[in-house]
């Protein structure tokens, strides 16, 4: 059983470097639309106003105080979160106009970062990135590179289904197998958010309050 669990393993290791390998320049093009996005974000002027923001953060760390957080309840929430996302990047890969969805997709998630992150140091200025720390770069350490890559493998399928003409294995069930193997992978993600992130959020919360 042991030996059948270390194969397995190697299997997912060998057939990701394999995916990292053929979409490596998809994945780079990705990752600099994803900053593009950011780096726009940060030119924006933004309509809310830091009280706004305060008494936004305020009212959530103070119910993350007196009530806590349901771990179960925001795991679910996350990982239902990636399932919508990766949905829509098979959609993508499935058809001949996948490729522009997910630039433009990719463009927005990078800009909408680029919001969050632009509010919470307008806001809080080095108290901004310690809520990062803990409510953000921990899930996030595992879901850019995860949502990127199978992004990038969505975009080439895509454009494959122009340029190529492969049988119902290649153009369906590939990237179905693709997308099931990365919502294995991004429950990492989920379960950061849902059990580890609340805890860090716990302790940074009396400073904001």
């Amino acid at each position: 059983m042991r030996k059948e669990g270390l194969y397995l393993i190697n299997q997912i290791k060998t057939k990701l470097k394999i995916l990292i390998e053929e979409n490596l320049k998809g994945y780079i093009l990705l990752s600099v639309v994803f900053i593009a996005g950011a780096a726009l974000a940060s030119l924006q002027n933004f309509q809310t106003t830091e009280e706004e923001i305060r008494l936004y953060l305020k009212d959530f760390m103070q119910n993350v105080i007196s009530s806590g957080t349901n771990l179960s309840g925001t795991f679910n929430v996350s990982y239902i979160g990636y399932v919508k996302i990766f949905a829509l990047m098979l959609l993508a890969s499935l058809t001949v106009i996948g490729a522009p969805v997910v630039l433009i997709y990719t463009l927005f998630e990078g800009f909408s970062f680029g919001t969050v992150i632009s509010c919470l140091l307008k806001t809080y200025g080095v108290k901004g990135v310690l809520i990062f720390l803990c409510s953000m770069l921990p899930h996030l350490i595992f879901a850019v590179p995860v949502c990127l890559g199978y992004s990038a493998y969505a975009m080439k399928h895509s454009v494959k289904l122009i340029t190529h003409k492969n049988d119902l294995r290649s153009n369906i069930l590939n990237p179905i197998l693709m997308c099931v193997l990365f919502l294995c992978i991004i429950s990492i993600a989920a379960l950061v958010q849902g059990y580890i992130e609340p805890i860090l959020i716990k302790l940074i919360a009396p400073q904001f309050v």
